[in-house]
């Protein structure tokens, strides 16, 4: 039985992990929108993984008080 490859780390900035498809362009545009969003939105707007903070109850639906 042949060895599975080993899969890279997980980065939680870049789950897909798709960044080494993107080409330099690519790359400064989604860095370009990050810092827009990040001076927009600001650190209360992200997650301890870098998500979006509270996506777990807007998928669920409220919880009940």
């Amino acid at each position: 039985m042949a060895a599975s490859p080993k899969l890279p780390p997980f980065d939680p900035a870049a789950p897909l992990g798709i960044d080494d498809l993107l080409d330099p362009e690519d790359l400064a545009v989604r860095d370009t929108v990050r810092d827009w969003t990040a001076d927009r939105r600001g650190p209360a707007a992200r997650g301890p993984a870098g998500g979006v903070s509270g996506a777990e109850d807007r998928a669920t639906g409220p919880n009940p008080a």
